[in-house]
């Protein structure tokens, strides 16, 4: 296989086991891609969703979003919000406290050092 030299302005070309030449096409995709996303500013993969019209148009007009784009990404984003504080929800009562714990001597303790005042 025959590949032209990466080297601008070089005309002449060189041989490349397939291997390599597919190695080298791989290489050249990720950084077209690499290129794209830095470019772009925005990592996004298109996807194609089947999606209730009737249900975007109301997400639309509800969090008053121009794009269709723009409530998909607000609702995926309130999911996400939502799922962590059920996560955070969950969490309580599963972990002990020692009631004998006296936070205010910590904070002061803490406050002291960063001032860098020592014991009285």
């Amino acid at each position: 296989m025959v590949i032209p030299s990466l080297v601008a302005g070089s005309n002449r070309c060189r041989r490349f086991s397939w291997v390599q030449a597919a190695v080298m096409a791989q290489f050249e995709m990720f950084f077209y891609l690499v290129l794209h996303t830095m470019m772009c500013n925005d990592p996004h993969m298109p996807t194609n969703l089947a999606l209730d019209d009737q249900l975007i148009e109301e997400a639309q007009r509800a969090g008053k979003h121009k794009t269709k784009k723009e409530a998909v990404n607000a609702a995926l984003d309130e999911y996400v919000r939502k799922r962590k504080q059920m996560r955070i929800l969950d969490a309580f009562g599963t972990v002990t406290f020692d009631p004998a714990y006296d936070y205010k001597a910590e904070r002061r303790r803490r406050s002291r050092r960063a001032s860098g005042q020592s014991r009285p």
